[in-house]
């Protein structure tokens, strides 16, 4: 309840850096991950699941940071899965509409898209508005190498990197 929403906004730590595994490559590039998406009211929507969890998200080049709703990071956060060490801060972010609001930062301690495409240590934002949508950004989507849409499959064709970034 209350107690948890007042827990959840009580910024405390530094930003951790982040960091990303696709497990082993024996030195050549990873093969291409195809992540699923299907379309909905004109935006692409992917399965993720952070700290575990499954949800769906926007996948949105337009974002800096992934973000999540108050609502889910509460989920997260009530189920074990968001901890008081994972909450770094906050920070202001320009929406759409060009309106700085204020976001609560955290750090998803893993964010995986289909088998084997795993980042980890992922800095977000948490929007102080229960309904927000939840954005799938480019904090995760520049630790690939490059991914490519293809519309007629309804696939995300990722090319990931092969060593940790920082």
């Amino acid at each position: 309840g209350e107690k948890k929403i007042g827990e959840f906004r009580a910024m405390l730590h530094p930003i951790c850096a982040g960091r990303v595994d696709f497990g082993e490559t024996n030195g050549e590039e990873a093969e291409t991950v195809e992540v699923p998406f299907r379309t909905e009211g004109g935006v692409k929507i992917v399965r993720v699941e952070i700290n575990g969890e499954p949800m769906n998200m926007i996948f949105d080049t337009g974002c800096s940071r992934t973000s999540l709703s108050l609502e889910h990071a509460q989920l997260l956060y009530a189920r074990g899965l968001l901890t008081q060490e994972d909450i770094l801060g906050k920070t202001q972010s320009r929406v759409a509409t060009g309106e700085v609001v204020e976001d609560a930062l955290v750090r998803l301690r893993e964010v995986t898209l289909a088998d084997g495409l795993r980042f980890e240590n992922v800095v977000a934002t948490v929007s102080l508005h229960q309904q927000a949508p939840l954005l799938l950004g480019n904090e995760v989507l520049n630790r690939t190498v490059a991914y490519t849409i293809d519309n007629r499959k309804h696939v995300i064709r990722f090319t990931p990197q092969n060593d940790s970034i920082r």
